[in-house]
């Protein structure tokens, strides 16, 4: 696999041939065989399931998938990350983050791709999935003490939540990093709702908890912090 455009383009048309005809187990298969013949994780995760799940996506605005084909996509996507999840040999991990999604966000697979790729570079995380609350986020902290938390937000309706991870990790002493769509398409709606930081993906964000975990930021100056979109 040479990364070139066309053949990433023909990995992931394949993926989701298979994909939304159900056979997750071949759709897996491709994924892993990858990984078997030397592309890296990150890449995989990037590159085929990450960029197959925008295809979808794309296809869904424009009337040509339906919401059950969207379905059948995402569960694929989720068996293939967690079965390459448990076949690539992690580092050992350095620090905890939580990575959460605000209240009433359902759109979990996002913050899970993140979650593994923060585990693959080296940090040591807990994934809490889909619309977390903040009542037991809380208790989780008292219980962990971790670093940093991760809040993934992919509909703006949903930045509310944040506003409450946030006011619950700062209570624990945690800084926050906030990231999806929801805050990616106007970062400084994270930060007025609390967040220390707002994160594109996986090349803007582990800088940040990767400082943070060596030392805890000072939030005046933290929260004046916006990362920049990613160049296209």
């Amino acid at each position: 696999m040479t990364g070139s455009q066309p053949s990433w383009n023909a990995t992931i048309a394949r993926f989701l041939e298979l994909a939304l005809v159900g056979d997750v187990r071949a759709s897996t298969r491709l994924v892993v065989d990858l990984l078997d013949e030397g592309t890296d994780f990150e890449t995989i995760v990037l590159r085929v399931l990450a960029a197959s799940q925008v295809v979808v996506g794309e296809r869904w605005v424009a009337d040509q998938c339906s919401v059950a084909d969207e379905h059948l996509a995402t569960h694929a996507t989720q068996r293939a990350l967690d079965a390459l999840s448990h076949t690539f040999a992690m580092p050992a991990p350095n620090g905890l983050v939580l990575v959460a999604c605000a209240d009433k966000e359902w759109h979990s697979l996002p913050a899970q791709m993140f979650a593994e790729l923060l585990r693959a570079r080296g940090v040591g995380v807990m994934f809490l999935g889909p619309s977390t609350s903040a009542e037991h986020v809380a208790r989780l902290m008292t219980r962990t003490a971790p670093d940093a938390l991760v809040v993934s937000c992919s509909m703006p309706v949903n930045l509310p939540g944040v506003a409450m991870l946030a006011r619950v990790a700062h209570r624990h002493a945690v800084p926050v990093l906030a990231g999806g769509r929801g805050t990616g398409l106007a970062p400084r709606h994270g930060l007025a709702l609390g967040a220390d930081a707002c994160a594109h993906g996986i090349e803007d964000g582990l800088p940040v908890l990767l400082q943070w975990i060596s030392q805890a930021p000072k939030r005046c100056a933290a929260r004046t912090r916006v990362l920049p979109a990613p160049r296209r």
